[in-house]
């Protein structure tokens, strides 16, 4: 500390400051001890009781007024979400009314994803892929899921239907989903859109003319099954180099998805239902670019940076 003097220096009468240090002969140690306890000023952590509670105080009080805004904030969300249902749908929502594909199975490096790149030394790769996928399927066993058939859908509220796991033929399990014989298959699913229900291509005179040819024959023998009430399914070449080494395909158990399944209401059990393209013959070695698009009156086939409607594009590589 210092303190003020009168001096006589060599001008006049004049004052300084006289200082004197206090010396702090305590050890590290010591120091730490009266740091944590200081019997002299009663302090705890350089801190006094009374400093300590006001302290506690304005973060009792801080983080209570944090917590009251966080609650106010949540509650008014709140009301404006639906328990079961999404507040803006079909036209109003972000996803719109036309719904995109999707495929399975998909590399698991992001950047070669869309590519289905098979040879002997990966096929179990795939075959596993497939199942990790499939098998979600045999694990819904929910009571609300019936089984339906055209003409025998008889739906009460809360209930959906299943998704049959026996009809993809050489696309089943038990032959290696195609993967064992060099000819893949590949699941196609329709994306969920709530509330969305299809507008179906119920007569073979009604359906559109952008249909591939393979494809169109494939629907209207499905049509004339009775079959008719579907969102219907067509897979080709995206080009006719693509085309060329495309080869036959062949869809389970049809090339579309049954009607009954829409519309999605974020119901207990629902699954996506599922259409197995089997590529039969395409040609190795040669990346063959395919481009699978589903058809309904209101589903409309849209491409562009932002998003993909109405359709799903892939690459497969056979070696």
């Amino acid at each position: 500390m210092g303190k003020l003097k009168n001096t006589e220096d060599m001008n006049g009468t004049g004052y300084e400051w006289e200082y004197a240090k206090k010396i702090d002969n305590r050890t590290t140690g010591q120091k730490i001890v009266n740091f944590i306890y200081n019997p002299e000023t009663h302090a705890v952590l350089g801190r006094t009781a009374k400093s300590w509670g006001g302290l506690l105080l304005f973060y009792v009080i801080f983080y209570s007024v944090l917590a009251l805004l966080f609650a106010i904030c949540m509650k008014v969300l709140l009301k404006t979400i639906e328990g079961d249902s999404p507040k803006w749908q079909l036209a109003e929502s972000i996803i719109g009314t036309s719904p995109g594909l999707g495929f399975r199975p998909m590399a698991n490096d992001t950047e070669a994803a869309s590519i289905i790149r098979y040879d002997e030394s990966n096929k179990q790769q795939w075959i596993d892929t497939m199942w990790n996928f499939e098998k979600k399927y045999y694990m819904k066993n929910f009571n609300n899921i019936k089984n339906c058939t055209y003409g025998e859908v008889n739906l009460q509220k809360g209930e959906v239907c299943r998704v049959s796991m026996d009809s993809f033929q050489n696309c089943a399990p038990r032959y290696g989903y195609g993967y064992a014989t060099r000819t893949p298959c590949v699941f196609i699913k329709l994306n969920r859109i709530y509330g969305w229900v299809p507008d179906c291509y119920n007569t073979t005179e009604s359906l559109p003319k952008g249909i591939p040819k393979l494809a169109l024959g494939k629907i209207k023998q499905t049509i004339e099954k009775g079959q008719s009430n579907q969102v219907w399914l067509s897979c080709e070449g995206q080009s006719p180099h693509d085309e060329d080494n495309i080869g036959d395909i062949e869809y389970y158990p049809a090339p579309g998805f049954p009607y009954y399944f829409y519309p999605y209401l974020n119901t207990e059990g629902y699954m996506s239902p599922l259409v197995a393209v089997h590529f039969t013959k395409p040609k190795a070695g040669v990346i063959i670019n395919i481009e699978c698009k589903a058809w309904a009156k209101n589903i409309v086939h849209k491409i562009n940076a932002q998003v993909r409607e109405g359709s799903v594009h892939f690459e497969l590589l056979v070696d």
